[in-house]
């Protein structure tokens, strides 16, 4: 999954993150994907609220995704961190 301001204060900066995550999981999947399965990326616009980025880290939780990009200002760090003791899915924050 991933979970970004993508329409928020910060979306300049974190948009195009999130857009450059997409390309790259569109190539990956352009060649096959991982071992032959393609790779499905979930998105959800976190609008750089921290409220908005804990009901993201669950609804990915309850999708059962393998690990999060994590593409917020970092204000929005603590709240995802401190849902994410309970979640543990594995995070790459850019």
């Amino acid at each position: 999954g991933l979970t970004g301001d993508l329409s928020g204060p910060s979306a300049g900066t974190y948009k195009p993150l999130a857009e450059g995550a997409r390309i790259y999981f569109d190539a990956l999947n352009a060649k096959g994907g991982i071992n032959g399965h393609p790779i499905k990326l979930l998105t959800r616009d976190s609008r750089g609220d921290p409220n908005q980025v804990v009901s993201d880290l669950n609804y990915f939780d309850g999708e059962k995704v393998s690990g999060v990009i994590f593409t917020s200002p970092s204000g929005t760090l603590g709240a995802y961190i401190r849902q994410n003791q309970t979640s543990k899915l594995p995070t790459v924050y850019i």
